[in-house]
């Protein structure tokens, strides 16, 4: 049985208004426009996703639904070569990377592992170089 609500202006029992779950429910379209502009602008997805407030796969969604052609998901090989740069000699995290490029670290240790580097263990020490 559904909770009950109560209306104190005239004592009567409403039930909640429900939750809306379906995202295009939930956002007025102006909001989707404004995100797939800002993609289109050459905005990252994993910047928008905070920035708009929505998991990853949501603003996936809403940019399909938008009909937004996707950019290439990845590092271009000259990317590649700074991020292997970048966690070799100066010791960035995966992490650290990714967010450098607007990918996800999983993305960053694709490149790595296929540009023939040796990975560090997760969480073990690594020493930067300060200049």
């Amino acid at each position: 049985m559904p909770s009950l609500q109560v209306d104190t202006a005239e004592g009567s029992r409403t039930p909640p208004l429900p939750q809306i779950h379906k995202l295009s429910q939930r956002l007025p379209p102006a909001v989707a426009e404004e995100l797939a502009a800002a993609y289109r602008a050459g905005a990252h997805t994993t910047e928008l996703a905070p920035r708009f407030r929505l998991s990853h796969g949501s603003v996936l969604r809403l940019l399909a639904e938008q009909g937004v052609t996707m950019r290439r998901q990845g590092l271009s090989e000259g990317d590649a070569q700074t991020a292997m740069r970048m966690y070799e000699a100066e010791g960035l995290s995966l992490s650290e990377i990714g967010t450098r490029f607007g990918v996800w670290p999983q993305t960053v240790r694709r490149a790595l592992i296929k540009a023939g580097v040796k990975m560090r263990p997760k969480g073990g020490s690594r020493s930067r170089k300060h200049g």
